[in-house]
């Protein structure tokens, strides 16, 4: 069974929706929101990694049945591809991501919770906006201006 691109990018939006959810919930009610902090770090990693499956399932759908996909052939599909460029920037920034929920179960900080939300909200747009975006037969200023 293959996904469609659609369901691709809803799988890797949900995660990161719910982290931003988590974290934005504790400014709309008021509330020092500590509790939600491991829910936020977990929902940022399972974004991270399942980013790797989806790129498999994505070149999955991409080759010939009859291809087989190893690891060169993904790694090849990344490097040399814009969709695999955006794939890589993306999975970097969701990274950053786990990294700044990371930190925040450690380091209390206003500032740190305010720069994870606004890195969460950028995993979600970058997610959604490089699914229409992002295409080999489309012109560089072209895909830019999609962003």
């Amino acid at each position: 069974m293959y996904l469609s691109l659609a369901a691709i990018r809803f799988l890797l939006s949900l995660p990161s929706a719910l982290a931003v959810g988590l974290l934005l919930l504790p400014r709309l009610i008021g509330e020092d929101g500590a509790r939600f902090k491991p829910a936020v770090a977990t929902l940022a990693l399972i974004r991270a990694l399942l980013g790797f499956v989806l790129l498999y399932a994505t070149a999955r759908s991409i080759f010939p049945a009859d291809r087989p996909v190893a690891f060169d052939t993904v790694w090849e599909f990344a490097v040399n591809t814009t969709v695999g460029n955006a794939w890589i920037a993306t999975q970097l920034i969701a990274f950053l991501f786990v990294g700044l929920a990371v930190a925040r179960l450690f380091i209390v900080s206003e500032a740190l919770d305010r720069v994870t939300l606004w890195v969460g909200v950028v995993v979600i747009a970058v997610v959604s906006v490089t699914g229409h975006a992002v295409d080999d037969g489309l012109p560089r200023w072209t895909q830019a201006s999609f962003l």
